[in-house]
């Protein structure tokens, strides 16, 4: 038997509540159709409640299930209601496979699938699931969990691998999950082929594949956006790290369902503008790249989400890049306008935020303002810049640099008053840009200061940490953003405080930061399970003029 150990969090942000499964145990239905007389066409329903009830199986005028010794050349199965077939080539799955797709035909409320091109293995239970292949007609509502079983000898196979599929993330169970097994060790098989056998779990995330003949498989479950029962790049995938040998009664396991981390891919360039070249890729960038230029030129680079910012400062126009990563290299070359066309258009550095146009902006007492330019901030001209306090407009002392995290921020600093009113102006010039722009207005931004009693205190501890391991602790919000990160590393147990907290839900959630890389990463299939999360089950409430005390105690 195969697990996969669950990791335990006690949580001391509030009191924990046991989830609770609801399971319906009946289903209200009525099947309305209508049938022309005479012609015999099937006429659409009208009025009346929506029907929702999947069509049934009559076993009594079908094929027998579960037969042994099976030889028979065609399976009938018959419904309560008219039926439609639909995508059967990639919803119908037959395990052990079949050397070439059966035909499957309709005949009136029978499903028919045809076996007589088929030579089938002796001594082998076959297991025929249709997936979403049979809808009814009115509706389409697919039959659940349609499976047929059948054996050519004298016993039908009777192991059982079940288990569980949850989120890596939140912790949470998936449902409509593909648990699949393969007879085969072969890492790309979940790829190129169809698996040899599977199920799909529910809305507990619970899976149970049945009739499995004893032996060793390779098991994988894949949240299948597009039904075809092969991994695709985004489509989120889970696996345990070694075959599952099959042979007792039951089975279980656990996966952690993540996104199949896809390999980092160059996409396109944007260069409508001369001084910044942007290189988009497919995913974030977390980390530098390798990176050439030719000729060699003076730069500055940003790396913005999933995009590389190459800003330069010169009378070039064109230019070869090397971009290595993955073990390969991109060669894009780019022709950009020229300085001429920058000068002519005023050679200006625009404010991205905040917001020029807002009658108020908040201002938190702790915090600096924070004005964000469109190039790169090479210098700051102190004696044209102004700040001025409270309604008489009293000019005060502050600091005001470039930010060390991104140069294209300034932020000024100063001691700011509770509930008072503050203004901004920065006169034109003040701010130089790298390709030696300025800004060529005034920009006037008015404050108003939040007093503190508006917000709130956040003291976070975690203990019981592994000295040996690295962690990354987390500060969530409601919405599940993480609001602040702190990397944590050869200590037992970590606390901090923030002040100026806005009034809200906050909790927490730790990383175990294999690769102490100071960030979460998801799967990589087959290299690596995406990485431990302890998540906190509830939030707690931050008030105004209040201190929240957020804990974890990581247990053993």
């Amino acid at each position: 038997m195969i697990f996969l150990k669950k990791i335990h969090t006690r949580n001391l942000i509030g009191r924990q509540k046991p989830i609770r499964f609801l399971i319906s145990n009946s289903i209200s239905y009525l099947i309305l159709m209508v049938l022309a007389v005479g012609c015999a066409n099937i006429i659409q329903p009208t009025g009346g409640p929506r029907d929702t009830t999947p069509p049934q199986v009559i076993w009594e005028k079908s094929t027998p299930n579960e037969s042994t010794n099976f030889d028979q050349k065609n399976i009938t199965l018959t419904f309560n209601e008219w039926v439609k077939l639909e995508d059967v080539n990639k919803q119908v799955v037959i395990s052990p496979p079949f050397q070439k797709n059966p035909k499957i035909r309709l005949k009136k409320r029978t499903v028919v699938v045809d076996l007589s091109e088929e030579e089938l293995r002796p001594n082998a239970t076959y297991t025929i699931n249709f997936g979403e292949a049979v809808k009814d007609l009115t509706e389409n509502n697919p039959a659940e969990n349609l499976r047929f079983v059948f054996a050519t000898g004298d016993y039908i196979d009777s192991l059982t691998f079940a288990g569980e599929v949850k989120d890596a993330i939140t912790g949470k169970e998936v449902e409509k999950v593909l648990v699949m097994l393969y007879d085969v060790a072969d890492d790309s098989v979940v790829y190129k082929e169809r698996p040899f056998y599977f199920a799909t779990t529910d809305k507990s995330g619970i899976f149970k594949i049945n009739n499995i003949k004893d032996g060793v498989y390779k098991a994988v479950a894949l949240q299948d956006g597009n039904l075809n029962y092969l991994l695709e790049e985004n489509e989120q995938v889970a696996f345990l790290d070694t075959m599952v040998a099959i042979d007792d009664s039951v089975n279980i396991a656990q996966f952690l369902l993540a996104e199949n981390e896809k390999p980092l891919r160059y996409q396109r360039v944007l260069k409508d503008k001369y001084g910044k070249v942007s290189f988009v890729f497919n995913k974030m960038l977390y980390d530098s790249l390798d990176f050439r230029v030719s000729p060699s030129t003076d730069f500055q680079l940003e790396y913005q989400k999933d995009t590389l910012h190459f800003y330069y400062n010169d009378t070039t126009t064109s230019r070869t890049f090397y971009l290595n990563y993955n073990e390969a290299e991109d060669t894009v070359k780019v022709v950009s306008p020229s300085r001429l066309s920058f000068e002519n258009s005023g050679s200006r550095l625009g404010l991205y935020s905040p917001n020029l146009k807002a009658k108020f902006i908040a201002q938190k007492p702790d915090q600096p303002i924070e004005l964000t330019f469109s190039q790169p901030v090479s210098n700051i001209d102190a004696d044209k810049i102004f700040l001025l306090e409270d309604t008489l407009l009293t000019p005060v002392t502050f600091k005001a640099s470039i930010s060390e995290d991104n140069n294209r921020i300034i932020q000024v600093k100063y001691g700011f008053k509770d509930g008072r009113p503050y203004k901004l102006i920065v006169a034109p010039q003040a701010i130089t840009s790298y390709l030696g722009g300025t800004n060529g207005d005034s920009l006037k931004l008015n404050l108003s200061v939040i007093a503190r009693k508006e917000l709130g205190i956040i003291n976070i501890k975690v203990d019981s940490l592994d000295k040996t391991q690295s962690y990354v602790v987390e500060l969530m919000n409601s919405s599940g953003l993480a609001l602040k990160s702190y990397p944590v590393s050869n200590k037992n147990s970590f606390k901090t405080k923030l002040v100026g907290m806005d009034p809200g839900k906050y909790t927490l959630r730790i990383i175990v930061d294999i690769n102490k890389n100071g960030r979460w990463d998801s799967a990589l299939y087959p290299i690596r399970q995406p990485e431990p999360i302890f998540n906190n089950t509830s939030l707690a409430d931050l008030r105004a003029n209040w201190e929240l005390d957020l804990e974890m105690v990581l247990s053993k």
